[in-house]
């Protein structure tokens, strides 16, 4: 393990700026933040800012008379995500009093957002959350780097109901609903400007009444109940009493754990156009823009000698242009995390790495949002399980691997001839192992392949189903250039249909669905490559 201190720097890691579809800007920033060590005491008092992650369940009772009658209660439940701000004052007795205000947003798979859906011969409505906030006072025993506080103060809540009647087209209905929050919670100081909570929220909000155009009126009624892990980062304005110039440069470094961050806005558009065609796949002639958001943390922590965890959670919205359709090569890479109105919260990647090495010559592994900083040697196996995305680790590319800072058009970064298992947003749940050498590496690895393609379930037949993948890498100088050789193989045993068998049977009606059996795809490729 490298345990060098040197003193810790804050860069502005990976901005970047592509060239769009039609000229629209995408702007990018990767921050890492390295550790800090402890100091002999926490100032609580201050601005903050902060994420956080956990579970969310909630109750809700409704009534739909349309004129008939439906009534339901039950429970909604899923992860979380979100972000807070606040300012803490504490007193010379150790008595702590703030504010704080805070935004969660539900997973993005649809089941953990939806609150109730009532049915009739003439209306379906569906009611589903998009956020909730609150602002809150805070009182709490601050004592060392420890706080403990409970918490209390205004609710509030985002949703949106959608009616599909029998007769007529959709009807939609924004609604937000005001209420109360109250809760308690205890919070860690582990570095200068650094704490770390567990906190539990109830919320509790006023019926929402409901009348669509159709004439049918809905009711319901909505507790909301959070558990959550929450990070926080101290901000020292200029001219406060912590702040100087060098606070951030004085600060000794921790080889045990860094964050990263990024937040990646992609705007995109273009001008009306003339189409002796239109499909229902096609772009629509009529100008559009369109813009997706994404926001990331990278936590990444060493366990033990060679034992390390990454944890990935990513707010994400936006759309893409025309639902993400009409364009072979679609502009916009990151289109496919999004089709979220308002931010969803997913954890991206999730995963454990074991490194085991062989002795002998070393070298130095930089730091990274997906990396930490470390000395190994260079004859290593490296071990990784979890959830995160076979590109990760197989056919690596400098230039079109990651669509927040390289190329943006899904040609590039999603390799043509590399089908791998993902799901919705890209990613999946697997094991993968890596011989390194000198001159040369192998790879190796299983993956979870989804149930259908393009969803957001996964394939458990273990083994009968999934993506097997094999990767030889070879290196080598050209011009005094280094150089990569990769050639790929891979096996992927799916429930899949065919395109040919669809086309070719008239009585399927175009329904690929029709033709979905087990599969078995085989295929080997190779790249070269710059270093």
């Amino acid at each position: 393990m490298n345990c060098d201190r040197r003193f810790l720097q804050h860069a502005l890691a990976g901005a970047a700026v592509g060239a769009m579809a039609l000229a629209s800007p995408a702007l990018a920033a990767d921050l890492p933040v390295k550790a800090l060590q402890f100091r002999p005491a926490f100032d609580w008092s201050g601005f903050y800012i902060g994420g956080h992650t956990g579970y969310s369940r909630g109750a809700s009772s409704a009534v739909l008379t349309d004129p008939l009658l439906a009534a339901s209660s039950g429970n909604f439940s899923g992860v979380i995500g979100g972000v807070q701000g606040g300012y803490n004052v504490r007193l010379p007795s150790g008595l702590l009093l703030g504010v704080e205000a805070d935004l969660t947003f539900p997973n993005y798979l649809p089941s953990n957002s939806i609150t109730s859906r009532l049915t009739t011969a003439r209306s379906d409505v569906l009611e589903q959350w998009d956020y909730v906030g609150t602002v809150r006072g805070r009182i709490g025993y601050a004592n060392g780097h420890w706080l403990a506080y409970a918490t209390g103060g205004l609710a509030f809540a985002g949703e949106r109901f959608v009616n599909s009647p029998a007769i007529g087209d959709e009807e939609k209905h924004i609604h937000r609903r005001l209420g109360w929050a109250a809760g308690a919670g205890l919070e860690y100081g582990f570095a200068p400007h650094w704490s770390v909570r567990l906190e539990y929220l109830y919320s509790q909000f006023e019926r929402a009444n409901i009348r669509f155009p159709s004439g049918a009126q809905y009711n319901s009624t909505l507790d909301f109940q959070q558990i959550r892990i929450g990070l926080n980062r101290k901000v020292d304005w200029p001219g406060s009493a912590n702040w100087t110039p060098k606070t951030d440069l004085t600060d000794p470094e921790s080889s045990r754990w860094e964050i990263h961050g990024q937040t990646t806005y992609l705007p995109q558009g273009y001008p009306s156009f003339r189409a002796p065609y239109t499909g229902t796949n096609s772009l629509t002639p009529a100008p559009q823009a369109q813009a997706t958001w994404s926001n990331s943390l990278f936590l990444n922590a060493r366990l033990w000698e060679g034992g390390e965890v990454y944890f990935n959670p990513e707010l994400l919205q936006g759309f893409g242009l025309n639902d993400t359709v009409g364009a072979a090569g679609f502009p916009n890479g990151e289109a496919q995390k999004s089709n979220f109105p308002y931010p969803h919260y997913n954890t991206s990647r999730l995963f454990l790495r074991q490194t085991f090495g062989f002795g002998g010559e070393q070298e130095d592994l930089s730091s990274g949002s997906s990396q930490l900083p470390n000395k190994v040697d260079v004859s290593r196996l490296t071990l990784q399980a979890g959830k995160f995305s076979v590109l990760d680790v197989f056919d690596g590319n400098s230039y079109a691997k990651d669509t927040r800072k390289d190329f943006m058009n899904w040609s590039m970064w999603a390799p043509g001839a590399f089908d791998y298992a993902a799901d919705k947003l890209g990613l999946t749940y697997g094991v993968t192992a890596e011989l390194n050498q000198k001159q040369w590496a192998l790879r190796a690895g299983y993956f979870l392949m989804d149930a259908v393609s393009n969803s957001n379930s996964f394939d458990t037949r273990i083994f009968q189903r999934g993506t097997y993948a094999l990767e030889l890498e070879t290196r080598y100088s050209l011009f005094s250039q280094p150089g990569k050789l990769r050639t790929i193989a891979w096996l992927n045993s799916a429930f899949s249909g065919n395109y040919r068998e669809t086309l070719d049977n008239p009585a399927f009606g175009v329904d690929i669905a029709q033709t979905r059996r087990g599969r078995i795809c085989l295929l080997i490729a190779t790249e070269l490559g710059c270093q």
